[in-house]
């Protein structure tokens, strides 16, 4: 029970820390991406962040995965549902300075980026078994 927890609390804690370093990066990139206001209207950069929040997601998925080593779908669904949770308070402070479908695009696609990140994990995980049974 404890590893599962400290699994998915990991998983989350990799995406948080992943996302605050991207942003760090893509504002540094771009320096103008918000108008005075805060408000982001270019639909590129929107994109930019979606597609980042998408990686983070199947990256933070895959890690969960691997710290838990069993079980890996339930305990990925667990992180997007925590991941879903976080992210409707968090879009809720954000609700006037980004348009409305950046929120249910960030929000729809963090659980199927955690569940296929666990995918991804077990899939290599059944090569690797399967490579060193074929070698021995």
């Amino acid at each position: 029970m404890i590893r599962s927890s400290l699994s998915v609390v990991s998983g989350s804690i990799v995406w948080t820390l992943l996302w605050v370093a991207a942003n760090g990066v893509i504002q540094n990139i771009i320096p103008d991406i918000a108008r005075g206001d805060g408000r982001i209207e270019s639909v590129s950069v929107l994109v930019l962040f979606l597609m980042t929040s998408i990686v983070l997601s199947i990256l933070a998925g895959y890690f969960t995965a691997w710290t838990i080593g069993k079980k890996e779908i339930p305990h990925t669904v667990t992180l997007g549902l925590v991941q879903l949770l976080i992210g409707i308070l968090v879009q809720m402070q954000y609700l006037d300075l980004l348009p409305i479908w950046y929120h249910a695009l960030f929000l729809l696609f963090l659980i199927p980026g955690n569940v296929y990140g666990g995918y991804l994990r077990i899939r290599y995980k059944d090569r690797t078994c399967q490579a060193v049974v074929q070698t021995t």
